[in-house]
């Protein structure tokens, strides 16, 4: 009787440590093929894929919120992420070490308090040399708390070439007059830097992608991007093709639903972007756990028809 007791509850504990091992990360920097999320690629061999990606205080459940980001980023396959909210450095080259195929920079800014929320790049290392890394606008924190990483892409596949520079910001959060004027102010310095940067440069190529915290939809009158939105010569938000359904294409899917992460081109980079699309990764829509697990953002992604 006790023989077959004992049996029984070795037989229910192997069931629910087996059930139970997604939650627990691999050693050997590797992830089984049953564990992954399943998402469509959005990769491709001719593309060049970029994906603007908010990872909520990364990583907000640790070792398991590791693992969801680095299946995430497996099953999209995309050549370049800029990401923000990144809390824990440490877990971040932890998430690294789930990706042999790519490499990974963060920003170097500082907080008090030991709190940080810093942007990064992931890129895959065989095709992109990333260079000149630069903090921008590091004294100014009413228009830029955090502030934005800039560094030169260099991405080399099929015998063609595809360079540029690229931002990943973050701006104020929140709404209220206060904190909006704090992002028209930094929309309106970021142009005037993007002005100079482009006429002085060999290479006039620009993309600024991020949380911009702010919707392209607003009003003339109090909408922070109108500084851009007068300049369409110039610039371009490639998110602006997600409002014709803007329900369907939120970016931001917390307590309310709106498109406030944005990719923004320069007018040299347009020409590259002919025939190339925008979409928003609706990640929750296949992964259930996806804003209890990961964040409370949707990756926006890109891609440029140039290899």
């Amino acid at each position: 009787m006790h023989s077959n007791y004992f049996g029984l509850l070795l037989i229910l504990l192997i069931f629910f440590l087996g059930c139970n091992k997604r939650v627990n990360s691999p050693t050997d920097g590797t992830i089984p093929d049953s564990l992954r999320i399943d998402l469509p690629r959005f990769g491709s061999d001719i593309t060049f894929e970029a994906i603007s990606w908010n990872i909520q205080n990364f990583p907000r459940l640790g070792d398991q919120t590791i693992q969801d980001v680095a299946e995430i980023v497996l099953d999209l396959d995309a050549d370049l992420f800029g990401m923000e909210e990144i809390e824990d450095t440490s877990s971040f080259r932890s998430l690294l070490a789930f990706l042999p195929e790519y490499d990974g920079i963060y920003s170097d800014d500082l907080y008090s308090g030991g709190e940080y929320q810093k942007t990064a790049v992931i890129f895959k290392k065989e095709m992109i040399t990333i260079s000149n890394k630069t903090m921008l606008f590091s004294e100014d924190s009413y228009s830029f708390p955090r502030p934005p990483l800039q560094v030169y892409v260099q991405a080399f596949h099929n015998q063609k070439y595809f360079n540029f520079t690229l931002i990943v910001l973050h701006l104020k959060a929140s709404g209220g007059e206060e904190n909006e004027a704090r992002r028209r102010s930094a929309c309106e310095k970021l142009k005037n830097y993007l002005d100079l940067e482009i006429i002085n440069s060999s290479d006039q190529d620009y993309m600024v992608m991020g949380d911009w915290n702010d919707e392209l939809s607003d009003p003339r009158v109090n909408n922070v991007f109108q500084v851009f939105l007068d300049d369409p010569l110039n610039y371009s938000f490639l998110t602006q093709s997600l409002l014709n359904d803007p329900v369907a294409n939120a970016t931001y899917i917390g307590s309310f639903n709106s498109i406030i992460d944005h990719v923004l081109i320069s007018e040299d980079l347009q020409h590259e972007y002919l025939n190339g699309y925008t979409q928003v990764i609706k990640v929750d829509q296949v992964f259930s756990a996806y804003t209890y697990e990961v964040s409370d953002h949707r990756p926006v992604a890109v891609k440029f028809f140039v290899f």
